[in-house]
């Protein structure tokens, strides 16, 4: 046996999957904390311009008075 593992002490049991997920939930409350300068809740969006996927320029104010849903994701490459 390894010199270095007879002398090695060992984490007790759990304390290593308690800090990952402690990590995890710290990340996690991170990300889903509310913008400073974002919108509340019944604010109206502000005007924004994107390409579509068929690559025309589209405006959310071409959709005033129709629901709109907004999907994002990240785009990779």
């Amino acid at each position: 046996m390894h010199r270095w593992t007879q002398t090695a002490r060992r984490w007790p049991r759990g304390v290593v999957p308690l800090a990952l997920a402690a990590m995890l939930a710290g990340i996690l409350l991170g990300a889903c904390a509310p913008a400073e300068d974002g919108l509340a809740v019944d604010d109206r969006a502000p005007a924004f311009e994107l390409p579509s996927t068929a690559g025309k320029r589209v405006s959310l104010s071409d959709y005033e008075g129709r629901p709109v849903l907004l999907f994002f994701h990240m785009a990779v490459g």
